[in-house]
């Protein structure tokens, strides 16, 4: 098996879906965006891809990133007419942002010499971000120990939660050209798993918990406040 070219493959297509799920990302790496869409339209892992990244490029090539940019928008960041999807680990293992999957994201982030760019706003288990950092991983190829964890990264991060991703694009009512990326990300997902043989987890339908956790919160903060104001005698006396 020729791993050398393998992994640099490996490194386009994360590359690339690296521009595309960061905010901000696409116009500044345009030209980037296109050369790598068509060298896997040209040299597909699979055949399904070809036509979402023909239809890619030919509307960066010819229209630019706006109308793209904008979609990330309607898809990933505003909740005007349909929920905005979240991008990261986090949020589809526990229900919230900030837990466990980005304490474990940067515990292997300090494994490397490699830090967040201070431009990119998301934290560190946003799948933009992390599509970054395993590009950047796994293009240190002669790297045993990148390449370790890039699997690691992979395995115990991206894996559990890249197929909810995938599902919630596919079906977000605002989402068109990145109804190419969503297939494209699947098709790679795939690929990853059988390369690193890492098993698919268990499907099963996401079940968002994020408000049902707001709520508990919010129950004990009044839980908190009453047992506070009767603690103190219910005074509103401030002082003589």
């Amino acid at each position: 098996m020729d791993h050398a070219n393998i992994n640099k493959a490996r490194e386009i297509y994360y590359s690339l879906l690296g521009i595309f799920l960061t905010y901000g990302r696409l116009e500044a790496q345009k030209e980037k965006a296109i050369e790598i869409l068509e060298k896997i339209a040209a040299f597909p892992m699979t055949e399904e891809i070809v036509q979402d990244a023909k239809a890619l490029a030919s509307e960066l090539g010819e229209r630019g990133a706006l109308a793209i940019e904008e979609e990330f928008d309607a898809v990933f960041i505003n909740n005007l007419d349909a929920k905005a999807i979240n991008l990261t680990a986090s949020f589809y293992a526990e229900g919230q942002e900030r837990g466990e999957k980005l304490l474990l994201t940067k515990e292997i982030i300090t494994c490397t010499p490699k830090r967040k760019d201070e431009s990119f706003v998301e934290t560190e288990d946003n799948l933009g971000f992390l599509c970054t950092f395993l590009g950047y991983l796994v293009s240190d190829f002669e790297e045993k120990k990148h390449l370790e964890l890039a699997k690691r990264l992979f395995a115990e991060v991206v894996n559990g939660y890249v197929d909810y991703v995938v599902i919630e694009i596919l079906k977000h009512p605002n989402a068109r050209f990145y109804r190419h990326i969503a297939r494209i990300l699947e098709s790679f997902a795939e690929f990853e798993r059988l390369y690193l043989e890492i098993p698919a987890p268990k499907k099963e339908e996401f079940k968002d918990i994020s408000e049902a956790l707001r709520q508990e919160m919010l129950g004990k903060s009044k839980k908190r406040v009453k047992r506070d104001l009767e603690n103190s005698g219910g005074s509103c006396d401030i002082g003589s």
